[in-house]
């Protein structure tokens, strides 16, 4: 054998349709005529259109694509998110803006023209409670060591509880906030 093969392809091009084969350029040109697709066919509707001589066929509308149409899809649903992030990015700057802004002066709480209440008494800088002895069940005839217990963990909260006002800290805050501000 040869190096070269000794089959020679034929190709015959007839408008968007290609045919290629092992015969003559001829019969492949006949093959195209013989299929060639009709009238109806080629628009897609299904129907022969009605063309009058001299008169030029309707086109039919072109229908996309389904990848064109999930392009097309694809491409609005980018718009929508591309307003709806420029829509949340304006009001993130619109509330910037506001809180940045210092308040109007009628806005501003007025002084207060009493003065504060006093603070109340400090508590003890120790916690005490009496011992579960015999002066105590003398005192607190019926109660156990439970019940004592159960009091002495009560009175020790209640003044844990005083000494860490919580009124005062949040106070405190408020005041270290609007001194931040100024």
């Amino acid at each position: 054998m040869s190096g070269e093969s000794d089959v020679i392809i034929a190709r015959h091009e007839q408008g968007d349709r290609v045919l290629s084969g092992g015969t003559d350029a001829g019969q492949l040109a006949e093959t195209m005529e013989r299929h060639a697709p009709e009238a109806a066919e080629v628009s897609g509707t299904g129907a022969v259109p009605a063309a009058t001589e001299g008169a030029p066929a309707v086109p039919a509308p072109d229908k996309p694509t389904r990848g064109q149409a999930r392009f097309s899809e694809l491409a609005k649903a980018r718009d929508a998110a591309q307003a709806r992030a420029d829509a949340a990015e304006a009001r993130a700057k619109e509330l910037e803006a506001k809180i940045a802004a210092p308040p109007p002066a009628a806005a501003r709480e007025p002084e207060p023209s009493t003065p504060p209440a006093p603070a109340p008494a400090k508590p003890a800088e120790r916690f005490s409670f009496p011992a579960y002895d015999d002066a105590y069940i003398a005192a607190n005839p019926g109660k156990s060591y439970d019940d004592w217990e159960i009091d002495r963990l009560d009175a020790y909260a209640e003044w844990r509880d005083q000494r860490t006002n919580i009124d005062d800290r949040i106070a405190q805050g408020i005041k270290a906030r609007d001194a931040a501000r100024e």
